[in-house]
């Protein structure tokens, strides 16, 4: 059952965070093509967000299994990735969900010759910023849990 859960886990870690390593390609291409494609390129990220946050909590879920398997959640290792994903998980519903609606509705409103609007770039450039965080915190809690110091 254990290598069921984990196998699930990174199944699960791979839909919820694999978009945030993939986001600088994804809007360069979409802010290449214009207003119309940045506008869909943020809609589209507002789902990917949506289906995040239900596998985040299923890495959360199926974390908290193994760890009380194999490990114990006061292991130092464990409980740094835990804070990283719930801290993840804040960054999903507090800043990404909203910040790419936001921009998405942004990209063609008030774009000046196909230019997005000094609004919409504050958005992106938020949002770039948000999602470098989470993958500097995923590549850290990927490799907690492969090194396992301590343990």
């Amino acid at each position: 059952m254990y290598e069921f859960i984990l196998a699930l886990h990174i199944i699960a870690v791979l839909v919820a965070f694999g978009p945030v390593f993939s986001y600088p390609v994804g809007l360069r291409a979409a802010r290449a093509a214009g207003p119309a494609a940045l506008a869909t390129f943020h809609r589209g990220q507002v789902l990917l967000v949506r289906y995040g946050a239900f596998a985040a909590l299923v890495v959360l879920v199926a974390g908290i299994y193994m760890a009380l398997d194999r490990f114990s959640l006061g292991d130092p290792w464990i409980s740094a990735t835990f804070l990283i994903l719930i801290v993840l998980m804040g960054l999903y519903g507090a800043v990404l969900g909203p910040t790419e609606r936001r921009a998405a509705e942004l990209a063609t409103a008030g774009a000046d010759g196909g230019r997005p609007s000094p609004e919409y770039d504050a958005a992106a450039k938020r949002l770039s910023l948000v999602m470098t965080m989470a993958s500097v915190l995923v590549a850290v809690a990927i490799i907690l849990m492969t090194v396992k110091p301590g343990a």
